[in-house]
């Protein structure tokens, strides 16, 4: 005869199985949503070498330090890893590579200020082919440090800003679950923020990246610890604190025009189909005022529009987006995904909707108008941050669904332009602004600066697509012509081909 107490051992064994197996299984998936990188063959980027020395760019037509026009005719010296002189009369120093810039166009670098990096160092190339010589990492490990050291030795690939995980203020069970299925952070007492911005500032983060879901009180012990060291906290705008909170902070940046948006909802009441006009009606008469306090309190903010649009076709059409997608080069463990970490293709995607949504009329057409008023909300917002001159910084999410590392940018740039932006101010937003945000000596020409520089075709100020037109990137300096770029992004193209094991070129 079984007694309670045997019965209550044996249950309690079963449960500890059931639930180590569990944790064991959370865990390799965890694991393998960090080492996506692992699903491709690393490109050996010492392959790419630049070419060094002193350079001259001559008789080129380069962008004002305002941003606002191209100056003709101009000579830009560049020597150790600086411009260390601009002018129409230059005499270039012996043994001096000459660059001629006939017909074509120099600008900075660009900045992309929110990708992650996702364990693909394959991405690095990605980013240098594009014409990206910064990257803000909005979630990083202390690895990225290490690649940061290793770029700034080689140059082969963009400086990186690195931002410490998402900072929660969860306890117990869920915090545990947390930080095994997601890369977090959860601190509950002010001892352990204060700690946690010591660890980070000593170890080399840039930044401290504040979730939506960290309470009040931590968010406050955070960035008073944040401001202590001289490490700033940026990102979402938590729940609890709000817009009227936000005013009050030490939070210097939000890392989406979204999250603005989504606040607004929240004061809203929530809007729905038979509202969203109404609410609508609130972003635009809310816009101008939040722009304004924006400004006054000089807290930045990251847009990651095209992503936002792209929800819609996410959700409804993902098959056509896909196919315009360069998806042969984003990592394919990325786009595949796994088990816990969703991926980009159709039944997989993390945003698409389920079937029985996409069968039921009703609530598909609720849906449709739910993200249609989304994005034309965002849009709105944007308009009001370019107007009221906040600082607006052109950033992506890179490796989020569909956002392919790199080529994204130029995505981004063109969005903000059709929200409203001149094609100054958005080519301002991946140049100067991001410099002078993350005081990277970079983003302008001017002696002194940063030899970052990006050789164009075709005018950007013209048309915001030629960012696209890439004749040679100068990272530090250093010269990446033309084939050496296509060979970069050839190397990574070939090494995805080789891990894919799901076919990017036709969707059911």
């Amino acid at each position: 005869m079984i007694t309670p107490t045997t019965r209550n051992w044996v249950v309690g064994i079963l449960i500890f199985l059931v639930l180590t197996t569990l944790a064991i299984y959370l865990w390799v998936e965890y694991q393998m949503t960090l080492r996506f990188g692992a699903y491709t063959q690393v490109v050996d980027r010492g392959r790419f070498q630049p070419q060094s020395g002193p350079m001259m760019i001559t008789n080129v037509s380069l962008l004002a330090a305002d941003g606002e026009s191209m100056i003709p005719g101009q000579s830009i010296l560049l020597q150790k890893g600086k411009i260390a002189a601009i002018g129409t009369q230059l005499t270039a120093p012996e043994n001096t590579t000459l660059v001629d810039g006939s017909g074509k166009f120099l600008i900075p670098g660009l900045v992309d200020s929110h990708v992650h990096l996702e364990d693909s160092p394959n991405d690095l190339l990605l980013y240098l082919a594009n014409g990206i010589t910064h990257v803000r990492d909005m979630g990083g490990v202390t690895k990225y440090l290490t690649w940061r050291q290793q770029l700034r030795q080689d140059f082969v690939g963009p400086d990186i800003y690195i931002t410490s995980e998402k900072v929660n203020s969860l306890s117990g069970i869920e915090a545990i679950f947390n930080s095994w299925t997601r890369t977090r952070i959860n601190i509950s007492s002010p001892a352990q923020a204060n700690q946690l911005v010591e660890e980070l500032k000593n170890e080399g983060f840039d930044a401290i990246k504040i979730s939506s879901f960290i309470n009040e009180d931590m968010y406050q012990h955070l960035l008073a610890a944040g401001k202590q060291k001289g490490i700033p906290a940026v990102g979402h705008l938590p729940y609890a604190i709000g817009l009227s909170g936000l005013w009050q902070s030490e939070q210097t940046e939000l890392a989406h025009v979204e999250e603005i948006t989504k606040a607004l909802n929240e004061d809203f009441g929530g809007y729905n189909q038979s509202t969203a006009t109404d609410y609508l009606k609130y972003v635009h008469m809310r816009s101008g005022e939040i722009a304004t306090k924006l400004r006054e309190q000089q807290i930045a903010v990251t847009s990651t529009i095209w992503l936002m649009e792209t929800l819609p076709e996410q959700k409804f059409a993902l098959p056509p987006l896909l196919e315009q997608l360069p998806l042969a080069y984003a990592n394919p463990g990325i786009v595949e995904g796994t088990m816990l970490a969703k991926g980009w293709l159709p039944g997989h995607n993390s945003y698409q909707l389920s079937s029985a949504t996409l069968a039921d009329p009703d609530a598909l057409a609720r849906s449709r108008k739910f993200w249609q008023t989304y994005v034309a909300a965002i849009h709105i917002i944007t308009r009001a941050l370019a107007e009221n001159d906040v600082q607006l910084m052109a950033g992506t999410d890179a490796n989020t669904a569909a956002v392919v590392p790199g080529f994204s940018l130029h995505e981004e740039l063109k969005s903000l332009t059709q929200s409203g932006l001149t094609n100054a101010q958005s080519l301002r937003s991946a140049t100067a602004t991001p410099g002078e945000w993350m005081q990277s000596n970079s983003g302008k020409i001017l002696p002194g600066y940063d030899a970052d520089l990006l050789l164009l075709d075709a005018n950007p100020l013209a048309d915001i697509d030629n960012t696209r037109a890439i004749n040679a990137v100068f990272r530090a300096g250093r010269l990446f012509d033309r084939d050496k770029l296509d060979a970069m992004l050839a190397a990574v193209r070939q090494a995805n081909d080789a891990a894919r094991t799901k076919s990017i070129t036709a969707f059911e």
